[in-house]
């Protein structure tokens, strides 16, 4: 009888003492939950919303409903916070600190700007309190300050974009110690300085973006080591020295590559020519002498050539028709083997060889003699050929200011891709226009 009674009573004590957990659990959930809900309320406030888009939050609705706003699934805490391309301004609340839990906040695109004079454009320093943030999406707005006041001690963060803002300052160092960092673009600030050396400790970073801002040093040899870098991105700098002579054996899976507009001297490294999974190669400043295009033929996977804005003059490389099949982009605009340029000698007709070329920039330019049959974009003479209607993938086609004459081949009106310019202007041309220019209504 008493062995009975006392299971009874300790049934009834673990019965008291699970309800007990339980209804802990739910106080504690709740109250995290409300941290959660009045810190974006307190966020809401601060917002001009000309769009409504936080008109769902309010208390009519649970939090994790909320437009923009994601919870974890094991528990009811924000942890993205995504109101990128909403038309929003005003300043961040420093309550975002209060969301313990956010991994990710996207703020891209809008209009924060601070409505308190002394405030106006700042990020929050409350906002190094989210520890477990691991990307930080806060481009094109009108952010000021100095870029190394907001971040925390993120050790979780793998990307970052605050581009295209009013950053002023120089580049964190510390930020070598997010060593889990995959992508970093602070481009179009206004920083200065020098770029760190510990940036060699990211050994997962593959996309870094600094370009167009007032960086004046040379590179550290190290930031061309980072093997596992696919992006980079430098232009409108100041940067000074030589591209590394074994860059394109340090830099092996570098698809993306773009350092033009700065203080480089030196030539194009033999080395580029081992970097076969080079898709982009964009604004290369005064770095190129024709010679060196022909490293370029063993990049077998590039798809745009951007050698605008350069001062290099001579022969029309023929090695150019022997770039990557893939190709879909040459522009040689702006130089002096381009747009009122000095390049001499003719195109060769084995640059029909690019069946992919979409576009190939080399108007107004001094280059002589006929249009081959393959391709025709020059300051020359003749008729059009009918043969460039084989350009099937052709979107944009610019003749203007020429001597051609003759009559215009409906073979060109008939590539279907020709959509987004044909420029025939300032020539001869003469005769009937086809039937076929309807086409490119479509």
């Amino acid at each position: 009888m008493v062995n009975s009674m006392s299971m009874s009573c300790l049934a009834a004590l673990v019965w008291c003492f699970s309800l007990l957990l339980l209804n802990s659990h739910s106080y504690f959930a709740y109250h995290s939950n409300e941290t959660d809900r009045l810190a974006l309320l307190a966020i809401k406030s601060q917002l001009q919303d000309p769009l409504g888009v936080t008109s769902s939050w309010n208390n009519s609705m649970n939090l994790c409903q909320w437009t923009g706003v994601t919870c974890g699934h094991r528990h009811p805490r924000v942890t993205a916070l995504d109101l990128s391309n909403r038309s929003i301004g005003g300043t961040l609340s420093p309550f975002v600190g209060n969301l313990s839990f956010l991994r990710v906040i996207n703020l891209t695109d809008n209009d924060f700007y601070g409505e308190i004079p002394n405030e106006v454009g700042k990020i929050p320093s409350n906002l190094s309190h989210c520890s477990n943030l691991i990307n930080l999406f806060w481009r094109k707005n009108k952010l000021v300050g100095e870029i190394s006041a907001f971040i925390g001690n993120w050790l979780k963060l793998e990307m970052i974009d605050v581009g295209d803002n009013q950053l002023i300052g120089k580049f964190p160092a510390f930020i070598a110690n997010f060593s889990a960092l995959e992508a970093i673009d602070i481009s179009a600030n206004m920083l200065g300085g020098r770029i760190p050396d510990s940036l060699r400790q990211l050994r997962s970073l593959n996309y870094l973006s600094i370009s167009e801002n007032n960086f004046s040093c040379k590179l550290p040899l190290s930031i061309w080591n980072i093997s596992s870098l696919e992006i980079i991105s430098l232009h409108l700098n100041r940067f000074e020295g030589s591209l590394p002579l074994n860059i394109g054996f340090n830099l092996p899976n570098v698809n993306f590559l773009s350092v033009g507009q700065n203080n480089f001297t030196g030539s194009l490294p033999h080395s580029l020519s081992n970097a076969s999974n080079l898709q982009v190669l964009d604004e290369l400043g005064q770095l190129v002498i024709l010679i060196y295009l022909t490293l370029l033929t063993n990049c077998s996977q590039m798809e745009m050539l951007y050698l605008n804005t350069n001062k290099f003059g001579g022969v029309f490389p023929r090695s150019i028709a022997n770039l990557s099949a893939k190709i879909t982009v040459i522009d040689m605009g702006d130089n002096q083997i381009s747009e009122y340029n000095q390049l001499t000698g003719t195109i060769p007709h084995a640059i029909g060889e690019l069946k992919n070329l979409q576009g190939l920039a080399l108007v107004g330019n001094s280059l002589r003699g006929t249009i081959p049959d393959t391709l025709g974009f020059n300051k020359l003479q003749g008729n059009v050929p009918s043969s460039l209607g084989n350009c099937q993938n052709l979107m944009v086609l610019s003749v203007s200011n020429n001597k051609l004459t003759g009559g215009l081949p409906p073979q060109i009106l008939g590539i279907q891709t020709l959509s987004r310019l044909l420029d025939l202007s300032g020539n001869l041309l003469g005769g009937s226009i086809p039937l076929e220019v309807g086409m490119l209504s479509k």
